[in-house]
C-alpha cells in the first residue's frame, strides 16, 4: 500500500470568515452520469476543458470501505480508497486527476486561499465535497466536517502519491 502525503490545500475552511476571500466561479455545465458497474449516479462538472465528478465515487471495490466502517458513511461521503484501489475504482473512461489538474483547478476557483471554500460551500460550482477522513495509524476516524482527502495519478516516489486535503 502507498504512504501518504499531504498536500495541504486548505487544511480547515469552517471559518465563517472565509466567504471573504471567496468569488464565486460558476460551472461550464452540470449533468448527470450512470456508473453502469453499480446503477450509481453522480453529477459531473465541466469546469474549462476539465470535468470532474461532483461528488465522492461510491463504486464498491474489494478494498474499499466506508467512513467510521458505517453504512451510511458510504452514501453520504462516498467510499474510501487506498491509493492502488484509487487509481483502478474510477469508472470506464475516468481516472483519478494529476497533481497538474488539481492545480489548474484551484487556480480557477481563484488560488489556495480561495478553491476549498468554493469546493464545500459552493452549491452553484455543482462540486460537493464531503468532509470524511480515512482513519489514522491508530485507526480513529476524523472528526467529522473537518477535513477530506483527494488522492491523485501522480504519484511523489515510488511509496507516496500526492494528495489534497
Amino acid at each position: 500500500m502507498k504512504q501518504l502525503f499531504i498536500f495541504s490545500l486548505l487544511a480547515f475552511v469552517l471559518s465563517p470568515l472565509a466567504a471573504q476571500y471567496y468569488s464565486p466561479v460558476l460551472a461550464d455545465s452540470i449533468f448527470e452520469f450512470k456508473d453502469r458497474r453499480d446503477g450509481e449516479r453522480y453529477s459531473v462538472v465541466q469546469l474549462g476543458d476539465m470535468y470532474w465528478l461532483g461528488e465522492n465515487l461510491r463504486y464498491k471495490t474489494k478494498d474499499s470501505w466506508c467512513y467510521k466502517n458505517k453504512d451510511y458513511g458510504c452514501s453520504e461521503f462516498g467510499r474510501l480508497y487506498d491509493w492502488d484501489d484509487a487509481l483502478t475504482a474510477c469508472p470506464d473512461g475516468w481516472r483519478l486527476p494529476t497533481k497538474e489538474e488539481w492545480e489548474r483547478l484551484i487556480e480557477q476557483l481563484g488560488g489556495e486561499k480561495k478553491a476549498g471554500y468554493a469546493l464545500v460551500y459552493d452549491r452553484g460550482l455543482g462540486i460537493n465535497a464531503q468532509f470524511g477522513y480515512p482513519p489514522n495509524i491508530n485507526g480513529r476516524f476524523g472528526v467529522e466536517e473537518s477535513q477530506t482527502n483527494f488522492w491523485t495519478a501522480t504519484s511523489l516516489n515510488d511509496d507516496t502519491a500526492w494528495t489534497y486535503t
